[in-house]
């Protein structure tokens, strides 16, 4: 399954540890085999006003980690397919 969701950033971006990252993998990792891209380009300076939602697409997600996702009031799912 592929889907677009909205997602807060986390992260403060001093080192590699605590790089700006979507707050959805930390909460929900994607599971082997499955992919998250940053569907909106957002420019890291762009990153820091709170909460700065943006939205990734993830691929190859089963239906019950969209079901997890969807039931998680921090996110939502844009759509799935």
């Amino acid at each position: 399954m592929i889907g677009r969701i909205l997602t807060p950033w986390t992260g403060d971006g001093k080192s590699i540890a605590t790089a700006y990252r979507p707050r959805l993998l930390d909460d929900h990792p994607i599971p082997a085999g499955a992919s998250c891209t940053d569907a909106t380009g957002q420019p890291v300076a762009n990153i820091l006003p709170s909460p700065n939602l943006f939205t990734v697409e993830v691929g190859n997600v089963t239906q019950a980690w969209l079901d997890a996702v969807a039931g998680d009031a921090t996110y939502q799912v844009l759509w799935a397919e």
